[in-house]
């Protein structure tokens, strides 16, 4: 296979790549939302009560839009400006810190009690989260090194 053959398939693969989080945009509502987010099925009987499925399915959706749209804004963009491998580290960026926004946003619409937060679960939450961050950045600036020192 030529240079110019693999060249003409990375358009494609961006506009595919950017339909994925539009089609689950579209396609989670709030009666197939269990079958998409594998961790509630996990829930107890109580906790799925204290989960708020609607505003949790509204957000979900809201973001995977704009995920998609800044996908193939970004990545068409990038595509025609800097070349190929900038956009596909849009990409891997994007999808990282986007998920990392999901899971840390996500919290707020687990409601639960005074009780559970005076257990030091607030605390776990936090440590939880610092980890994520810490882990979605060193995977972002290793991506980012590797890009540079020629791996890619």
């Amino acid at each position: 296979m030529s240079y110019s053959f693999l060249s003409s398939l990375i358009l494609p693969a961006i506009c595919l790549v950017s339909l994925i989080p539009l089609f689950f945009a579209l396609i989670v509502n709030k009666s197939n939302a269990h079958y998409f987010l594998g961790n509630y099925n996990a829930l107890s009987d109580k906790e799925k009560h204290n989960f708020d499925m609607d505003g949790f399915v509204y957000f979900f959706r809201k973001i995977y839009a704009v995920v998609g749209v800044l996908f193939f804004i970004g990545g068409t963009a990038l595509y025609f400006t800097l070349g190929y491998k900038f956009s596909f580290l849009w990409i891997a960026v994007l999808t990282i810190f986007s998920h990392m926004v999901l899971i840390i946003a996500s919290q707020k619409f687990a409601h639960t009690s005074d009780l559970k937060m005076s257990a030091g679960l607030e605390t776990e939450s936090k440590i939880s989260k610092f980890i994520l961050v810490l882990s979605a950045l060193f995977i972002v600036f290793g991506t980012i090194v590797l890009f540079y020192v020629g791996a890619f």
